[in-house]
């Protein structure tokens, strides 16, 4: 499906045409591309802004801002395409594009915001994706080219961990508690929980067999028996079909006992 719209804001008359349905990027493996360069130009400038400590699940907006220092008119052309890329630099896939176009006057700055809906691309990521969005403007009058390149990684959900109470006498035996609250817009199935906690008791994994619908948690717990007085972290790592490596920690402590008089 294609929208198109009218927008105009001060300086600068937009028309943007984005594309909703996703199209699919294939690039050779290798290690992380570096940013193209900017060209320089004597009167114009591109910036590329979003706003950081999203969540996954949690709409997201993008905003590229032209600056004209000159003191002419300049006609821009644009286009923003985003894409999910792993850490290593390998596109996935892409999941939206728009192009826009305008006039800035003479000592004006104009913003282009792109909104985007978790739905647009939550179902792509996973804990070693994240977005990139690839910008290009063009200066019609002086064919100047301005390339950015902006990624973005949403805060990541995480597993609570709790224990039913903390001291914990040694030779006493207590309840972990892990949690975990599904923020995506699809349900999740097979999840399964990882626990590490040395010195305390023994990896475990639990499983975790109902389906998770969007907003619903999913509970487990299981008991564990201090022996030795301490400090001790207990690391929960979640895994399913549609999310991985997701984690979460807390920290427990353990007293000697007292001695009966």
């Amino acid at each position: 499906m294609v929208r198109s719209e009218f927008v105009s804001l001060p300086g600068l008359a937009l028309v943007w045409t984005q594309l909703m349905s996703p199209v699919t990027t294939k690039l050779g493996t290798g290690t992380v591309q570096e940013a193209p360069p900017t060209f320089p130009s004597r009167d114009c400038s591109v910036e590329v802004v979003m706003g950081d400590g999203g969540k996954l699940g949690e709409a997201v907006e993008l905003t590229v801002t032209v600056s004209n220092h000159g003191h002419l008119l300049r006609t821009l052309d644009g286009r923003v395409e985003g894409h999910i890329v792993r850490y290593c630099g390998v596109a996935v896939r892409g999941f939206m594009s728009m192009q826009f176009s305008g006039v800035v006057a003479p000592g004006q700055s104009a913003s282009v915001s792109v909104p985007m809906e978790a739905k647009q691309y939550a179902r792509h990521l996973v804990e070693q994706c994240m977005m990139q969005f690839f910008v290009a403007v063009k200066a019609r009058e002086t064919g100047q080219l301005f390339l950015k390149v902006h990624h973005y990684q949403p805060q990541l959900p995480s597993v609570e961990v709790s224990c039913e109470e903390c001291p914990v006498t040694v030779g006493k035996v207590t309840r972990v508690k892990l949690s975990f609250r599904n923020i995506l817009a699809r349900s999740l199935s097979r999840l399964l929980f990882l626990v590490q906690a040395q010195g305390l008791c023994p990896q475990r994994e639990l499983a975790y067999r109902r389906m998770v619908l969007p907003g619903g948690v999913a509970k487990v717990e299981f008991p564990v028996r201090a022996e030795s007085p301490g400090t001790y972290y207990i690391l929960a790592s979640l895994h399913c079909d549609q999310l991985t490596d997701i984690h979460g920690w807390t920290r427990i402590t353990v007293v000697p006992s007292t001695p009966r008089k």
